[in-house]
């Protein structure tokens, strides 16, 4: 029995020395695994963070009133009636339809910005500024598949959500005003870590606050590597319509279904079915997209502004902010000569100084290099631009064009080729781009649609916290993603183009 014992005890102290050595060996494996980490902060675009009154107060609620009220005032307008008349080929007064509009369109106007660039509401903001890590924040992950919530959850796949952090703003403010709250933000993530450098990753609007951020704050020399996802740091051609540019024709619509039928490959929308219902409607498309047309012919175009696109977003900075470098003086010059945009307003000195932080961009990231910091940018293509300007015809991600978001590249009109392209497909000349050895093309990927538990997902998780240099060769040679890549049918995988 005494022997028992004593094997037993030999037994439970040898078991309990093995824990021991196993606990303390983990423990030293998480913690150089946490010591070899960089801290990464993703930096999103619009819409990422809803907006409310009175945020994180027991009166937090929407600014906008969509109710009953709402809805019976678009009654009394009839503007149902009178578009279904325009559709139907009858005559609508394009100056009464627009004051119509202009009507059902007025609890909008409540998120614009006055001319000084401040927000006409006071007290918006967002519920979800979260100055610690997304370890804190684990449903964020899962609030969306697809966008900056898959982004992030891939990021902490690789690295634990305890080194992952967003930095959530309001994305109607200036984007240099977002980067100094920024600098504060990181400040913060470094003394959580401890560490003195982050990885920081933008996502479409975002990449613009990180633009920002790098040219006002480059001399903390806190950046480990720059990412831009899908960006409109260098500009967005929707925002040609501050100088007017505003192209509304039916063929080029018909074309824009066409294309996306036929190039779109993920599940955000079925747009074979939705091109067979315009095909279907042809002709009431055809007399709608002929009145809007005339709605902002070169006689009609200053009240259509005036009365219904500017009283939305005709003031708010982030938006004036996606105006393409060479477009900037033009948009200016349009909008003061409209009556609208006051040259020596507040707003315009803080539109001018984002659009000297493009002017300067390049360089800035050029800098960055020199001092060892890795720039990736990633781009989408082979959609079709969104229809509404003469820059219809460029490719895009369905948001932003390819040309803008890849830094510079030489891109083909959507449906065609170019010479001299360096894609196998033939669309794109990478010969022009800033930084073409670490330029990632992601073919027929939606803007930011990068979902979860597909390869795309798994590329953009990868991009983000690889250890390895941020360039083609050794990117492809670790990982097998060559620079260019197409999403396949079904939309999880993606193969490189050949």
């Amino acid at each position: 029995m005494k022997n028992s014992k004593k094997i037993f005890c030999l037994f439970l102290s040898v078991v309990m020395f093995v824990c021991s050595i196993s606990v303390a060996a983990t423990a030293y494996c998480d913690e150089q695994k946490n010591k070899d980490v960089t801290p990464v902060v993703v930096i999103p675009g619009v819409g990422s963070s809803a907006l409310y009154l009175y945020p994180n107060t027991s009166d937090q609620t929407s600014p906008l009133s969509v109710d009953s009220d709402f809805i019976g005032n678009v009654a009394k307008t009839h503007i149902v009636r009178d578009t279904l008349k325009i559709m139907a080929g009858g005559n609508v007064s394009p100056e009464i339809w627009t004051n119509k509009l202009a009507s059902v369109i007025e609890p909008f106007t409540v998120l614009n910005f006055d001319k000084s660039g401040s927000s006409i509401l006071e007290n918006v903001g967002i519920d979800c500024y979260w100055t610690d890590s997304l370890a804190n924040h684990l449903e964020y992950l899962d609030s969306r598949p697809t966008a900056e919530p898959a982004v992030c959850k891939a990021i902490c796949d690789n690295i634990g959500p305890e080194n992952v952090w967003i930095y959530n703003y309001d994305f109607r403010e200036d984007v240099i005003k977002d980067a100094e709250q920024l600098s504060e933000f990181i400040d913060g993530v470094k003394e959580q870590s401890g560490k003195d450098k982050v990885t920081l990753v933008g996502c479409s609007l975002g990449t613009s606050v990180l633009s920002a951020y790098i040219d006002k704050y480059n001399s903390e020399n806190d950046i480990e590597k720059a990412i831009f996802l899908d960006g409109a740091m260098q500009g967005v051609s929707i925002a040609k319509l501050f100088k007017g540019d505003l192209v509304l024709d039916s063929e080029i619509v018909s074309k824009y279904m066409s294309l996306m039928a036929s190039d779109y490959k993920g599940n955000a929308a079925d747009f074979e079915m939705i091109g067979n219902i315009f095909g279907r409607f042809d002709g009431t498309v055809n007399n709608f997209v002929s009145f809007l047309s005339e709605v902002t012919n070169e006689e009609n175009i200053g009240r259509f502004y005036t009365k219904v696109i500017l009283p939305i977003l005709g003031n708010i900075p982030s938006l004036w902010e996606c105006i393409p470098y060479e477009d900037f003086d033009e948009c200016c010059n349009f909008m003061s000569d409209l009556g609208w945009l006051d040259k020596n307003s507040g707003l315009s000195k803080i539109i001018t100084e984002y659009h000297g932080i493009q002017g300067r961009l390049e360089e800035n990231l050029k800098n960055l290099e020199k001092e060892g910091v890795d720039i990736a940018i990633v781009c989408g293509y082979g959609l079709p631009g969104i229809p509404v300007t003469s820059a219809n015809a460029n490719q895009s991600d369905m948001l932003i064009d390819t040309c803008y978001a890849s830094f510079g590249a030489t891109v083909s009109n959507s449906g065609e080729t170019i010479e001299n392209a360096t894609s196998a497909d033939g669309m794109i000349d990478t010969s022009t781009c800033r930084f073409k050895d670490s330029t990632w093309f992601l073919w027929g990927v939606q803007h930011m649609e990068f979902v979860y538990g597909t390869d795309v997902n798994d590329f953009i998780g990868k991009i983000c916290t690889t250890d390895i240099n941020l360039n083609i060769a050794d990117f492809e040679k670790e990982y097998g993603y060559s620079q260019f890549t197409a999403l396949q049918d079904g939309g999880t995988e993606l193969k490189n183009v050949k």
